[in-house]
């Protein structure tokens, strides 16, 4: 389902070239239809591989297209809580899977896996359904040279009592924006993502989303209930679905959080929390993995780690992993990132098991091998350890190289790119080019009512 996800993403920008982006969702829609329903009726394992691999094309469209639609369409000031909603939903269908999974558990029948499944058609039906009646992204069309379809869509976007003069100062900053953009590079956009200033947008949002495996999350959103349990938790189903819910209370808290305070502030502030429950959590594991306080340390610690995970961290890598590439490389900028952090997830999902396991590595927990040999036991809570490090080489790699982009226009994050800007410069420069583009087309319409005006006088 991974490696699917993987090549999904990668394809989104080819794709994107000749198709737009609410037709690429409804592939993906229709391509999740096909595999739940390949899924269900597989009665050997080639079916079930051909099935989940379909599955992952469809989440790696899903993931991709949606994110991509939001930062094209959305204004600036709310581009942050857009996608704060597009995450609040994402932990919701988490939660809502951890509630059927933990329901249909107890179920010895094919419908332990059946219902589950079922819920897949739910969503994806109703995005197509509702597909029609949304206008495509202003700029993917000025992309393709339909201006005249931009200035409608944008329209139908925007405030009813937005005035022409705006709407026409937005669209005249996209157009010049873009028009900037093909002048420094035009040609194969796959190979235009590593030349010139683009190299440095596409390394960023590559490390983004490689921020996002690095932070360990995954240890406890895939893993959570066997992990529980092999620390000698008793209601590690439960506590999982608790874990859950509290990501999601921290998801929507984020929505708020987002227009406050900036990118990079939430970033750091989320990183050097993470790396601190993971050292202690490691500390708990390796000196105390049996005793009455050190469980309740446990499943605290691991509670705060995901509450800052999903309040902080998730919702902004995806965020500036998008805001960050350039208007014609987006799709294969963001879809790449997304990619890798796919790839990240799998290698972490193929390792932990290695790690987790008192009869391998047995790097986190000694809890119920008490007659396993010393050399079994004496390793535990060195896993935490690996992820304390890594959160904490994160936290100075968004302090030293990611950008700060709240409230910016995609355009005026542009502009700030090709000036070179180091990255803790961006929050207060002032952008001319974009300013002056608005100015152009606000002034344009002003001189045609002008015009207008003078010819009924006249008349």
């Amino acid at each position: 389902m991974s490696l699917g996800s993987f090549f999904a993403c990668l394809a989104v920008g080819p794709i994107g070239t000749y198709l737009s982006r609410k037709w690429v969702i409804f592939i993906g829609c229709v391509l999740n239809q096909l595999g739940i329903v390949l899924m269900i009726v597989a009665k050997d394992l080639p079916t079930l591989y051909v099935a989940r691999m379909i599955v992952g094309i469809s989440v790696g469209f899903l993931d991709v297209l949606p994110q991509l639609y939001i930062h094209e369409c959305a204004p600036a000031t709310q581009r942050g809580s857009l996608l704060g909603g597009f995450n609040v939903l994402v932990s919701l269908g988490l939660l809502v899977g951890s509630i059927v999974d933990n329901a249909t558990s107890k179920i010895m029948n094919k419908n332990a896996y059946i219902i589950p499944l079922g819920i897949f058609f739910i969503i994806p039906t109703i995005l197509s359904l509702a597909l029609p009646f949304m206008p495509e992204t202003p700029r993917w069309l000025v992309e393709h040279n339909k201006p005249e379809k931009a200035e409608r869509a944008l329209k139908k976007l925007r405030h009813k009592n937005t005035s022409p003069q705006l709407l026409a100062a937005e669209l005249q900053e996209i157009k010049e924006a873009l028009a900037s953009e093909r002048s420094l590079t035009e040609g194969v956009a796959l190979f235009d993502c590593f030349r010139k200033t683009n190299l440095r947008r596409t390394l960023l949002s590559l490390g983004l989303m490689t921020c996002l495996g690095g932070s360990g999350a995954v240890l406890f959103l895939i893993f959570g209930t066997y992990f529980f349990a092999i620390t000698g938790q008793t209601k590690a189903f439960e506590e999982v679905v608790g874990m859950t819910a509290a990501g999601l209370i921290a998801t929507l808290f984020s929505m708020w959080l987002i227009t406050r305070i900036g990118r990079r502030t939430i970033l750091l502030i989320g990183f050097a929390t993470q790396a601190a429950c993971m050292l202690i959590a490691a500390l708990v594991y390796q000196f105390h993995p049996t005793s009455v306080a050190g469980g309740r340390a446990l499943v605290s610690f691991t509670i705060i780690f995901l509450f800052f995970y999903n309040m902080c961290i998730a919702p902004y890598l995806y965020l500036s992993a998008g805001e960050i590439p350039t208007q014609r490389l987006r799709g294969y900028t963001l879809g790449m990132a997304i990619g890798v952090g796919f790839l990240w997830s799998w290698v972490s999902t193929y390792t932990a098991p290695y790690f987790l396991n008192p009869l391998e590595l047995n790097w986190v927990s000694t809890t119920f091998l008490s007659s396993a040999p010393a050399n079994v036991r004496s390793k535990g809570g060195k896993y935490g350890y690996i992820f304390f490090g890594s959160n904490v080489l994160i936290f100075f790699f968004v302090y030293f190289c990611v950008p700060e982009t709240k409230d910016r226009t995609l355009e005026e994050i542009d502009e700030m790119f090709e000036a070179k800007l180091d990255a803790r410069k961006f929050k207060n420069y002032q952008c001319s080019r974009a300013e002056d583009a608005r100015l152009h087309g606000f002034n344009a319409v002003n001189d045609k009512d002008y015009e207008m005006c003078d010819h009924v006088e006249s008349i």
